[in-house]
């Protein structure tokens, strides 16, 4: 607001006195009108209509929301997940599995069940070494059933949008550990993990992880598995 503007609201301008200094004006002019007291709240909203306001009041503000799709107290259940073992140069390892978790917050739970077969498939490298060499090569016990339990983090969580959707991502840990059950002995292993979760609605979810299987014996001490699957909450 201009100094002529506030002048004039709070009854203070001497323009009438600054129009003419002639003895014939000043005995013509109108007799002094008293100043009009102007509160400042008013004021400040004319201030406002005319500049706008200073700020966007908290009850207009609508960027913290409830969330659409909620874990806390809810079971979350993956019938079948899929996936492949490199294991190591000497075989490779189909896996395939199902698992069971509770949730008791919306960033911590707890994987009670992680279900996991292998299939091996050997890569030839050994009978290749043993027909050029006459060596027999010896890669330990390979597990064909995992059994597991993890506790799950889920420190972050994002969502994209579409003009038609909304997609809710999170990205999650996992560490714990199992029993890794061979074809002649059975060993303890850890097991670590990092995994993204997409939900396709408030029910069903697409999962995509990376675990490690940490086994205590044989030749390949870390066992990558790459797995993919889908699951829903309850």
């Amino acid at each position: 607001m201009s100094a002529l503007e506030k002048e004039l609201l709070l009854g203070n301008s001497d323009s009438s006195s600054q129009i003419t200094d002639s003895p014939v004006a000043e005995e013509e002019a109108s007799p002094e009108i008293p100043p009009v007291k102007v509160d400042k709240d008013d004021l400040d909203k004319l201030e406002q209509a005319i500049s706008g306001p200073d700020r966007i009041p908290l009850e207009q503000v609508l960027v913290v929301q409830k969330r659409f799709i909620l874990k806390e107290d809810r079971q979350e259940i993956t019938p079948l997940f899929v996936g492949v073992q490199p294991a190591d140069s000497f075989r490779r390892q189909f896996e395939w599995g199902f698992s069971w978790a509770y949730h008791f917050t919306e960033s911590f739970g707890i994987e009670g069940l992680h279900a996991a077969f292998l299939t091996n498939y050997n890569t030839g490298l050994d009978d290749t070494i043993e027909q050029k060499t006459g060596l027999k090569t010896d890669f330990g016990v390979t597990p064909v059933v995992v059994l597991g339990s993890t506790l799950i983090w889920t420190p972050f969580k994002s969502k994209a949008a579409t003009r038609a959707n909304v997609y809710h991502f999170e990205t999650y840990f996992n560490l714990g550990g199992g029993l890794a059950l061979g074809e002649t002995s059975n060993d303890p292993l850890g097991i670590f993990g990092v995994g993204f979760r997409a939900f396709l609605n408030r029910r069903s979810i697409m999962k995509i992880e990376l675990r490690d299987y940490m086994q205590f014996s044989g030749s390949s001490k870390h066992r990558l598995s790459f797995l993919v699957g889908g699951g829903f909450l309850l």
